[in-house]
């Protein structure tokens, strides 16, 4: 694996070599072996996901407020 793709808002991993591609789509899209089972590769659980969510809700609205701030700030200065 490696970085793929980075700017200021993204940034793309993924494989470089094709049967490795190849592979990790068997084990978490296709499902591997006789029953199909599917292997959660780089996998984010339940609880990791609302954990994120709420961490990620409560930076972005720190930051909300600070840029709208701003915002009123230049606008009062015009004003």
């Amino acid at each position: 694996m490696s970085v793929l793709k980075i700017n200021d808002n993204e940034a793309i991993i993924g494989f470089t070599d094709e049967e490795n591609a190849k592979k990790a789509y068997w084990l978490n899209v296709s499902g591997a072996g006789k029953n199909r089972k599917l292997w959660k590769f780089l996998g984010v659980s339940k609880e990791q996901e609302t954990d994120l969510t709420l961490n990620l809700t409560a930076e972005f609205h720190k930051i909300t407020v600070a840029d709208l701030a701003k915002i009123i700030a230049r606008h009062e200065k015009q004003a």
